[in-house]
């Protein structure tokens, strides 16, 4: 998970180290490792090699489950499922509730840092998880942006709809999450807010948003719910 520092995000791995973590748990750095640092811009994604590299060092292969969680409403955890399943990852999700629920739970938790022996990833591209703004013109293309902010770091839903032409459909996530547990609300109400948000359009479904943050938790709930032929779009990536 990250906080917003004054210059940005920075990383959260001393909360990691001295707050606890799940036992066993590996932190992987959004600010620092997952992310283009070569790129300007809020959270660049990374290259192939980049991920490839980044999940070997954390001792994951394509063999290996992958369970991702994060200590606020997960929205990074989402980012990065959504960048595993862009490099080909099938057997990844995000653990419901987040860190919060799982301490609400009384469930164990352990400081300290945990490493395991550095693997070798082998990334298998899957270009249609990241959508294109040449698409936006596509006649059966669904436009999807959040409600409102997920996150602090995210820019304002009116910058995201202003740059998707075209209009687009708006997603409550706030609305899909307890407000006590932070975890999904059953899954039927989740599957009557995306048919409600998509209004029974057909095709492929673009979630955008400034730093794909928010738009990373709609493509999980989205995939979640079965929807399939989903992409993000990065708004600020150009």
């Amino acid at each position: 998970s990250l906080r917003q520092g004054g210059r940005g995000w920075i990383s959260a791995e001393h909360d990691y180290r001295t707050r606890g973590h799940l036992p066993g748990a590996v932190y992987g750095d959004q600010t620092e490792d997952f992310i283009d640092l070569t790129l300007a811009g809020d959270l660049a994604q990374p290259t192939a090699e980049q991920f490839a590299k980044a999940a070997g060092r954390l001792g994951i292969d394509r063999k290996r489950r992958v369970v991702i969680y994060d200590a606020a409403r997960g929205q990074w955890a989402a980012r990065l499922w959504w960048l595993f399943r862009l490099f080909g990852h099938e057997d990844v999700g995000v653990l419901d509730g987040g860190f919060s629920n799982w301490v609400g739970e009384k469930r164990p938790i352990v400081t300290g840092q945990v490493t395991r022996p550095v693997s070798v990833y082998d990334v298998s591209e899957r270009p249609a998880w990241r959508a294109e703004r040449s698409e936006l013109e596509t006649a059966n293309m669904i436009k999807v942006v959040p409600e409102a902010d997920d996150t602090a770091g995210d820019d304002s839903i009116g910058r995201a709809q202003a740059q998707v032409s075209g209009g687009a459909a708006h997603f409550d996530l706030a609305a899909t999450l307890d407000p006590v547990t932070k975890k999904l609300r059953p899954q039927d109400i989740v599957r009557q807010q995306a048919e409600a948000a998509l209004a029974g359009q057909q095709g492929r479904i673009i979630a955008a948003s400034p730093s794909g943050i928010s738009a990373a938790r709609i493509l999980l709930l989205l995939d979640s719910l079965g929807y399939d032929n989903l992409g993000l779009l990065q708004l600020n990536r150009d």
